[in-house]
C-alpha cells in the first residue's frame, strides 16, 4: 500500500471516471469511504470538496480542500479550487494567496489564472485581473468565459470597442451565453451598432424575459428609436422597489432612462415635462444616498474650483515659448452638456486635428504640477515634453496635426495651461444657462467629486456660477488667445458657425467635417452624448428649459448674471 498523498488507487480511479460522467452520486461515497480507510491520500479529500462547490457550497469545500492540502501542499488543482471556494465566501486576499501559491508552481496553469482574474476582478483592481484575462487568453484563445470577463471589464470603462471583440469571438463560441449576450447587446449599443445591439438583446430575453439588466438595455434602444410606450413597459418592473434582484445602480439607471423617454414625449404633450422631472429627481436622490455611502463628497471639486480661483490671483502671463516639433495646442472647454462632444467630433473629422476624446494630457500631468510647493520653481520645459508625450500615448500619432485637448472642466486647469503653453488657445462652449443646469441634472454621470454636485438643481446651479465665473476672470487675465461659441449657434447654422471657429484656429474648411457623423457612429464617442451626435444635427435640445421652467425659479438668480454675459434672452 503506497503512502505516496498523490497516490491513485483503482478504486478512485472508477470514482473519478464516475464523477467525469456526471454520476455523482455513484462517486461520492467512494471519495468518503477512501477518505476514511485512505485518510493519508488527498485525492479524495480535494474531490469531496470539489463535489460541495458543485453543489454551491463553499462553506462546506473549504475544510476539505485544507484537509487535501494539508496532505499534499503541491496540489495546483486543489489550490486553485480553494482560491475558488473562497473567492464565493468574498476571502478575496485569502483567495489570492492560495492562487498564487499553485501559479507558483505552475504560471501558466490556465484555471488558477481564470480563478485570479474573477479574484481581482471582484477586488476592484481592474488592470490587475484584465492581465490575468490576457494571460488566460495566450494560453487558450478559445477560453469563452475569459473572453466574457475581459470584454466585461472593458466595457465598464467605456472602452466598447475592445469589449465587443471580446464579446464577439465569445459569442462565437457560447451562442447562449446569457452573459456574454447582454454585455455584447450593452456594447453594441453604446458603440451605435443599433442591429447587434437588439439581436444580441432579444437573444438574451428568449432566455430569461424578466431579466433587468437584459430589459433595461432593451428599453434603452427602443427610447433611442422612439418606441417610448414599449420602452415604459420594459422599464416599469426594473424601477419597482424592493425587488432584491435589482441593484441600486439598476434602479438609478431605469429612472433615469424614464426620465429621457417622458423627456422626448414632452416635445408632443407638455405634460410629461412633469413626470420626466419628477423621475430625474428620484433618480437623482437614490444616487445621492449611494454617493454619500461611498463617501464621494461634492465639495471637494467646489474647493478645486476656489483653489484655482486663487491660483489665478497670483497669475503673470508669461513670454510665449518657442516650439519647432509642435503647434500649440488648443484647450477645449465648457460646463458640461454644453455640446463640446458635436463639436469635437466636427473637428475630430478635420484631416490637420487631433481631438483627445475626454482623455486630456492636461488633466493627465495637473496632479504633479499641483503637487510642487512652488509653481514658479516648476520644471515647465520637462512638464511641456511630457505632456506632448501623454498626448501621443492616449490619443495617437500627431503627424504635424494640431491637438486639441477637450475636457469641459479643465476651466479649473486653464492657469496651468497658460504656463505651460503661453501660446496656447483657448476654446470655449456656451449653451443657455438653464439649458445647461436642467440637463447636467437630467443626465446620469459617473460617480466623481465634480458630477456628484448635479444631483439637485440648487447644487448644479451654484457649481455652474463657480466654474462660470472663473471663465469670465480667465478670459483676459491669462493672455491666451480665446473664443466663445454657441452651441444653440451651431446647431442652427453648423457652416457659419464653424469658419469663425476654424479661423480662430488657423485651419482651412475641411468637406471631411460634413461626415464627422461617420466617426461618431463607429464608436468612438465615450461621453454620454454618444447617442445624440450620431444623429442629424436637430435643434429640439435649444430652449428645453421652457418646458421645466417652474422648476427653475428657484436658480434664475444665480443663473441671470450669466444669462445676461452670454448674450441669452431672459
Amino acid at each position: 500500500m503506497s503512502s505516496n498523498p498523490s497516490f491513485h488507487p483503482p478504486e478512485l480511479e472508477r470514482a473519478i471516471a464516475l464523477h467525469r460522467q456526471g454520476d455523482i452520486g455513484a462517486a461520492l461515497p467512494i471519495y468518503t469511504h477512501l477518505s476514511q480507510t485512505r485518510p493519508e491520500l488527498a485525492e479524495p479529500w480535494h474531490l469531496l470538496g470539489v463535489i460541495e462547490l458543485q453543489k454551491g457550497a463553499p462553506d462546506k469545500a473549504e475544510p476539505l480542500l485544507r484537509a487535501a492540502l494539508e496532505r499534499d501542499g503541491t496540489h495546483m488543482k486543489c489550490l486553485s479550487n480553494l482560491g475558488a471556494a473562497l473567492y464565493q465566501l468574498d476571502r478575496l486576499e485569502e483567495a489570492e494567496r492560495a492562487l498564487r501559491q499553485a501559479l507558483e508552481l505552475d504560471p501558466d496553469y490556465v484555471e488558477a489564472r481564470y480563478n485570479l482574474g474573477n479574484v481581482l476582478t471582484k477586488a476592484e483592481r481592474d488592470e490587475d485581473a484584465m492581465t490575468a484575462f490576457d494571460h488566460v487568453l495566450k494560453l487558450q484563445p478559445n477560453h469563452a468565459k475569459a473572453l466574457i470577463n475581459a470584454g466585461v471589464l472593458h466595457a465598464q470603462h467605456n472602452l466598447h470597442d475592445q469589449a465587443m471583440a471580446y464579446l464577439l469571438q465569445a459569442r462565437a463560441l457560447a451562442p447562449d451565453d446569457f452573459s456574454c449576450l447582454v454585455n455584447l447587446a450593452l456594447s453594441a449599443e453604446r458603440l451605435n451598432q443599433m442591429e447587434l445591439a437588439k439581436d444580441a438583446v432579444a437573444s438574451a430575453l428568449a432566455q430569461q424575459p424578466d431579466h433587468p439588466t437584459a430589459n433595461l438595455i432593451a428599453a434603452q434602444i427602443d427610447y433611442r428609436e422612439k418606441r417610448f410606450d414599449d420602452a415604459l413597459a420594459k422599464l416599469a418592473a426594473v424601477a419597482s422597489q424592493p425587488n432584491p434582484s435589482i441593484t441600486a445602480k439598476l434602479h438609478i439607471e431605469a429612472l433615469h432612462t424614464i426620465g429621457l423617454v417622458h423627456d422626448a414625449m414632452a416635445e408632443h404633450d407638455a405634460g410629461h415635462a412633469d413626470l420626466a422631472f419628477t423621475s430625474f429627481a428620484a433618480a437623482n436622490a437614490l444616487d445621492r444616498e449611494d454617493t454619500v455611502a461611498a463617501g464621494v463628497d461634492p465639495r471637494r471639486y467646489v474647493a478645486r474650483i476656489n483653489d484655482a480661483s486663487d491660483r489665478l490671483a497670483r497669475f503673470t502671463p508669461t513670454a510665449a515659448v518657442t516650439d519647432a516639433t509642435h503647434t500649440p495646442p488648443v484647450f477645449f472647454v465648457g460646463f458640461p452638456r454644453s455640446g463640446t462632444t458635436l463639436l469635437e467630433q466636427m473637428l475630430a473629422a478635420h484631416e490637420g486635428v487631433l481631438t483627445t476624446n475626454e482623455i486630456s494630457p492636461l488633466e493627465r500631468i495637473s496632479g504633479d504640477i499641483l503637487a510642487a510647493p512652488d509653481l514658479d520653481a516648476v520644471d515647465w520645459s520637462a512638464l511641456r515634453a511630457r505632456f506632448w508625450a501623454v498626448a501621443e500615448d492616449t490619443a495617437g500619432s500627431l503627424n504635424g496635426r494640431m491637438l486639441v485637448d477637450k475636457m469641459p472642466l479643465n476651466i479649473e486647469y486653464l492657469d496651468l495651461a497658460a504656463r505651460l503653453f503661453p501660446d496656447a488657445k483657448l476654446l470655449m462652449a456656451l449653451r443657455d444657462p438653464r439649458d445647461v443646469c436642467l440637463s447636467c441634472f437630467m443626465q446620469h454621470f459617473e460617480r466623481t467629486f465634480a458630477m456628484t454636485n448635479f444631483q439637485t438643481l440648487d447644487d448644479t446651479a451654484r457649481l455652474y456660477d463657480k466654474v462660470m465665473g472663473l471663465w469670465l476672470q480667465q478670459r483676459d487675465a491669462l493672455g491666451l488667445g480665446w473664443l466663445e461659441y454657441r452651441y444653440e449657434d451651431l446647431v442652427e447654422d453648423m457652416d457659419a458657425t464653424l469658419k469663425p471657429v476654424l479661423d480662430f484656429l488657423g485651419l482651412d474648411w475641411s468637406d471631411a467635417i460634413r461626415n464627422y457623423r461617420n466617426q461618431a457612429q463607429s464608436g468612438r464617442v465615450i461621453t454620454p452624448s454618444y447617442a445624440q451626435v450620431g444623429e442629424k444635427l436637430y435643434s429640439r435640445a435649444s430652449g428645453r428649459w421652457t418646458k421645466y421652467a417652474n422648476h427653475l425659479h428657484g436658480i434664475h438668480p444665480t443663473l441671470a448674471p450669466y444669462i445676461d454675459a452670454f448674450r441669452y434672452e431672459g
